[in-house]
């Protein structure tokens, strides 16, 4: 019976230092930080990428974006972010950028 007792006390001192035990406390969220951190990063692409405006130099588009492979027209092209393919858009591009 005692040896029954210490094995129960071992195994209940292992589930509760290994936290599936934990009654009435609730754990932290270790994937807070994470996400406040990359919530910052995307503000900071959706910053740079508001810098280009209507009537910006190619130079000033090429530094925020690149150009996206596939089928496109000298005056209309998709560009996607440097920073993550995922943010992207869509321009009508002037007619003197088509003989750069």
């Amino acid at each position: 019976m005692r040896r029954r007792v210490v094995v129960v006390l071992l195994v209940v001192g292992v589930v509760s230092q290994s936290g599936l035990a934990v009654v009435g406390q609730s754990r932290p969220n270790l994937a807070q930080p994470q996400a406040e951190t990359h919530v910052a990063w995307v503000v900071d692409v959706m910053r740079r990428m508001e810098t280009i405006k209507v009537g910006s130099t190619r130079k000033e588009l090429m530094a925020v974006f690149t150009t996206e492979g596939g089928l496109s027209t000298p005056l209309q092209r998709r560009f996607v972010s440097r920073d993550c393919p995922y943010f992207q858009s869509g321009c009508h591009l002037p007619s003197r950028w088509a003989r750069d």
